[in-house]
Order: structure tokens, then C-alpha cells, then sequence
């Protein structure tokens, strides 16, 4: 996979202040944001609604040591449910 035209970068609060919606899997993830960017800009996201869960009814499965089939299962699971709530955001 090519990175060309993309680097990573650290999250930082000025983007959790200013982002439309930031989407998080497991609550360990919003912990994790927050160890990043601060409890306040966490709270700020998270009772205005922009930081939300993706979560399908049925959970997101595990992959870890599975073969590749199911990684490309749970991929398309975590696509579909993001762009559902993307939808969902977008709509408002």
C-alpha cells in the first residue's frame, strides 16, 4: 500500500474542538483520546455529541489471529457502520 499524499500525525485539541464528528469503536478509545489531547476537549466533543460510537448490534468481532478472509470481513463491518454514522452525522 502506497502512502503517497498521506502522513500521519498526532490528534491534537485544537481538532477535537473543531472536527464535525470523531468516531470511536470501544470506550478504551475515548480513554485513549483523552490521554492524547485532555479530558476537556473529550468532554466538550463527547456532550456535544460530535465524538460517537460505532458500534454494530451485533459488536465489532475480533480478528486478531484470524486469516485474512475475516480481517477483510471486519473491515467491511467497521466501513459499513462508519459511513452509517457518517450519514447519520451529516443529516442533523
Amino acid at each position: 500500500m502506497s502512502s503517497k499524499g498521506h502522513a500521519s500525525s498526532k490528534l491534537t485539541a485544537k481538532e477535537v474542538d473543531e472536527c464535525d464528528a470523531l468516531f470511536y469503536f470501544m470506550r478504551e478509545h475515548v480513554q485513549w483520546i483523552a490521554g492524547c489531547v485532555g479530558e476537556a476537549p473529550v468532554k466538550r466533543a463527547l456532550e456535544s455529541g460530535r465524538l460517537r460510537i460505532v458500534c454494530p448490534p451485533d459488536g465489532i468481532p475480533d480478528p486478531f489471529f484470524a486469516d485474512d478472509a475475516f480481517y477483510g470481513e471486519v473491515m467491511e463491518l467497521l466501513k459499513r457502520e462508519v459511513a452509517w454514522s457518517l450519514c447519520e452525522v451529516l443529516d442533523r
